[in-house]
């Protein structure tokens, strides 16, 4: 954590390129897990945190997000950087999508503090993940309508920062901070508008080229700063899917120390990662 406080994170790398730089978030900027984000966050030029309540029912949901964006997004400035932080599908779940997105039954919709352990909510734990999931889906069809509406060069990357476990099969855990395959495997997206498309169409090109590729989230700040051609003296085009120097990289996890998920066993009902080699001893601070 030390060696990652100490660097500065792509939102400075844009603001050297000429961007304007926002940070708009439905999280909270203090707390255990929220805090060292926050570092991050207050390096653009306009930080928003807009959710006040916390991880509770008295939570915004996404779409609060929406209206800063557009007040973004109309900002006259010519580049800009906007990172939406959501609280997407994080516990509880049911929290985290209106009344109309409760699509699947029984769900555990309007219960203040369902007992998650109990395994006979299963069923409900897992209908109300889902929905919540649907509804993230939505907000990024309203980004997505958002940027398309300008008719200018635009573009957006989307990542999950971890998955959840959801007592699968015979597996007894459920929510994240376990070493399963399923926390480790997180969904990506990325949209590009027509002018972006002509603007950089070998970026167009290597992205569908690379779509099935094997990458992790260490790919994103090198991808995102390819993504808007911003160049540096130590870049590291060979870890950015936009590029034709992409190569594959070991995938490192925090399994038992890091282990190299490429050359792992899933065990069980949990696929819980087990390295097939030695993993690398995590460094402490």
């Amino acid at each position: 954590m030390r060696a990652g406080f100490s660097e500065k994170s792509f939102i400075t790398a844009y603001k050297e390129a000429g961007f304007k730089t926002y940070w708009i978030s439905n999280q909270m900027s203090f707390g255990k897990f929220d805090t060292p984000i926050s570092v991050f966050a207050n390096e653009a030029n306009v930080t928003q945190f807009i959710n006040l309540g916390g991880f509770t029912d008295t939570s915004s949901l996404d779409q609060a997000l929406l209206s800063p964006f557009q007040s973004a997004i109309h900002d006259p400035h010519p580049k800009k950087l906007i990172v939406l932080h959501t609280l997407g599908s994080h516990w509880n779940y049911s929290h985290r999508y209106p009344q109309a997105f409760d699509k699947w039954l029984p769900s555990l919709y309007g219960i203040s503090n369902p007992a998650y352990t109990n395994l006979g909510n299963k069923p409900a734990l897992n209908n109300s993940y889902d929905s919540s999931v649907l509804y993230t889906d939505w907000f990024l069809e309203q980004v997505i309508k958002t940027l398309k509406s300008t008719n200018q060069l635009t573009a957006m990357m989307y990542f999950s920062d971890h998955g959840e476990t959801l007592y699968d099969g015979s597996c007894k855990i459920a929510f994240h901070g376990h070493n399963t395959q399923f926390e480790f495997h997180i969904p990506g997206l990325m949209w590009y508008s027509d002018a972006y498309k002509v603007a950089y169409p070998e970026k167009v090109a290597q992205l569908i080229r690379h779509k099935r590729a094997r990458i992790n989230t260490e790919n994103v700040f090198h991808s995102l700063l390819d993504l808007s051609d911003i160049r540096y003296p130590d870049e590291h085009l060979e870890r950015s899917f936009l590029s034709s120097k992409l190569r594959p990289q070991k995938r490192y996890v925090d399994s038992y120390g890091w282990s190299d998920y490429d050359n792992s066993t899933f065990k069980g009902d949990c696929r819980e990662v087990k390295d097939n080699g030695k993993p690398l001893v995590q460094l402490k601070d």
